[in-house]
């Protein structure tokens, strides 16, 4: 029934570990002929016997995986055997024989990895950048790469000025800000009377004046007219 467990690898264990593996076949042993008697398995027994069928598929999938039969090995490859063998010949991958070594085949690919690094990751770095600039050399790609960066961050800086104002403009709106304010707190220094409502009426009127100021600024790029123009508030009544 392929339920025994096979004899222990011909190996050099120590004594404890030969204990060890004893016991296991032992425990192992009795789970078996227990479970064929129709008993009942304690615990211990149902944990080794699962062990001992783990193991068992463990060994069979190595046998399968050093020796899978060659139509396995196409449909997981997706490719005919015309193709494998063309692929064997060229490169040396180790696809000939009735039966397929998937481990060697593994081993081939990293050491054809390892062997090739340098030549593969040029070829990489070509495609990837083919994907950028077509019909770029490996000579120029480089110098394309440059000119990029150069475009991206020449961009960047034109937008940001866009966004900015001339330091000049920005000076002379705080001197009418506070040319303005100076001429509110002159006037209400000379009106001791101005208290209440009046005092609140000349102080929104004085922010009016900076809030337009601003919306000047604002509007400056749309309609090129100077922000400055407007009427000095010094001068307001």
């Amino acid at each position: 029934m392929g339920l025994e467990p096979e004899p222990l690898p011909d190996a050099e264990p120590t004594l404890a570990e030969q204990l060890r593996a004893e016991q296991e076949r032992e425990l192992q042993q009795a789970a078996i002929k227990k479970r064929r008697e129709g008993g009942k398995l304690t615990r211990a027994e149902l944990n080794a016997l699962e062990r001992f069928e783990r193991e068992k598929d463990q060994r069979h999938g190595r046998r399968y995986v050093r020796s899978m039969p060659k139509k396995d090995y196409c449909e997981f490859s997706g490719r005919q055997v015309k193709v494998l063998l063309e692929q064997a010949a060229s490169y040396g991958i180790p696809l000939r024989g009735e039966a397929v070594d998937v481990a060697a085949v593994i081993r081939w690919l990293h050491d054809f990895l390892a062997e090739h690094k340098h030549g593969l990751a040029k070829l990489l770095k070509s495609a990837a950048l083919g994907e950028f600039f077509p019909g770029a050399s490996d000579d120029d790609w480089q110098e394309k790469c440059w000119q990029e960066r150069f475009y991206e961050l020449r961009d960047k800086r034109l937008a940001r000025e866009r966004d900015m104002l001339p330091r000049g403009v920005v000076h002379q709106v705080h001197i009418q800000w506070a040319a303005r304010l100076r001429k509110l707190a002159e006037k209400l220094a000379k009106t001791a009377q101005l208290t209440g409502p009046d005092a609140h009426r000349h102080l929104n009127e004085a922010m009016e004046d900076c809030e337009r100021l601003l919306t000047a600024l604002d509007t400056t790029d749309d309609d090129d007219s100077d922000p400055l123009a407007e009427e000095d508030p010094t001068t307001t009544a």
